[in-house]
């Protein structure tokens, strides 16, 4: 899994798009369950993918994953000008059964040409004036497509960050667990929680530096996560951590990968992320 380095320490305003799905600024709201931002800039596909991580609070290339996004897309960028952009689709072959979203899920529907993919390169690319997907070599400069999930407006306190309907707060001070998670008590907060591969990426963007961080879960058994904000463990990392062990991710000097693991609660001071739900205004 990518992981990109990302300084996203800084609050960001959103605003009302409909009743209660919001974008963040500059992105489009892309038939009620989305948000898109054409990147006019070309880029090579890996760095398209880097920049929509590390400049855009931890999104992805776009991924139109039905008939009604593809079309979204095509109206999105049909007057910019450009003939060809990068999105969210690699294809590990010719068999499009070895085609995966950026979001890690699988291919159900497409929209490619006659032919394609190819096989000869791992990269897709879109065609503005027919909507239609094609093989390319990722070394190409294309523009692209960001995306993000909507959110809904906090009117609470502590929301640094509203990401996926919740609010984030990072904390520079390093601390051991115990104490971390009162830190985040005291602001109406829980040591962060993770539940989908695209939070988890956007939870490696909050640090900008190499490092291992706190996440608010303890595993009393291999393979079984207990969050200390009480969500459900629906996620899994794929790695083992120490039975009963506080949890933390580290990221590596590159920000492409993390890891988690576990770590002695008391003896371990560490930066740490502060989560909790929106509050609707």
């Amino acid at each position: 899994m990518k992981i990109l380095q990302l300084a996203l320490l800084f609050c960001f305003t959103i605003y009302a798009y409909g009743s209660t799905k919001v974008c963040a600024p500059g992105y489009k709201l892309v038939n009620g369950n989305k948000c898109w931002k054409l990147m006019n800039n070309g880029k090579t596909r890996d760095d398209a993918h880097n920049d929509c991580g590390v400049n855009q609070h931890g999104g992805l290339l776009a991924m139109p994953e039905n008939s009604g996004d593809n079309e979204a897309l095509k109206n999105l960028v049909k007057n910019s000008g450009h003939s060809n952009l990068w999105f969210g689709l690699y294809c590990w072959s010719g068999d499009k059964s070895q085609c995966q979203w950026d979001n890690i899920d699988s291919m159900g529907y497409d929209n490619f040409n006659s032919g394609q993919p190819n096989g000869n390169t791992n990269c897709v690319n879109f065609l503005s004036a027919t909507g239609r997907w094609g093989s390319r070599d990722c070394g190409h400069t294309l523009p692209y497509v960001c995306e993000l999930p909507t959110t809904t407006q906090d009117c609470g306190a502590n929301c640094d960050t509203n990401f996926h309907n919740h609010c984030y707060k990072l904390v520079h001070s390093s601390k051991n667990f115990n104490d971390a998670e009162s830190q985040c008590k005291s602001y109406g907060m829980h040591l962060v929680s993770i539940h989908s591969t695209l939070e988890l990426e956007f939870v490696a963007h909050m640090y900008a530096d190499k490092g291992t961080y706190w996440l608010g879960g303890k595993m009393p058994v291999d393979n079984q996560i207990t969050w200390l904000d009480g969500t459900p463990q629906d996620f899994s990392p794929g790695t083992r951590v120490l039975d009963g062990a506080c949890m933390q991710i580290n990221i590596d000097s590159s920000h492409n990968d993390i890891n988690w693991l576990g770590k002695n609660c008391g003896y371990t001071p560490s930066k740490f992320l502060c989560k909790r739900s929106v509050q609707a205004c």
